[in-house]
């Protein structure tokens, strides 16, 4: 796991849903970031923990929104994504010194 049960329940101060309950949006938030993230992406980073805080807090506050409104990101976690999976990009050699 990205984090923990307590952890999620911490940050997002629920403290009524059942440990099963967060275990169950940590396994949701797990999946959307192995989905929308780049292979290899580090799990322990400040940023894969914050994104999995941020999508369980999202998951849990807004469960009885319409699709259309869950399916819309607050800019934050869309930037967090973009970290991750973007974050070895500027090390990639682009001046095509390696090309024939």
């Amino acid at each position: 796991m990205v984090i923990t049960v307590e952890e999620a329940r911490a940050y997002s101060r629920d403290y009524e849903s059942t440990d099963e309950e967060m275990a169950a949006l940590i396994e949701v938030a797990e999946s959307m970031i192995d989905d929308g993230i780049r292979d290899g992406f580090d799990r322990e980073s400040p940023q894969a923990k914050m994104l999995a805080k941020l999508l369980v807090t999202d998951l849990d506050d807004y469960r009885d929104l319409t699709a259309a409104e869950a399916n819309s990101m607050r800019y934050l976690t869309q930037s967090l994504k973009m970290q991750l999976r973007y974050k070895d990009v500027s090390k990639l050699d682009t001046s095509g010194a390696g090309e024939v």
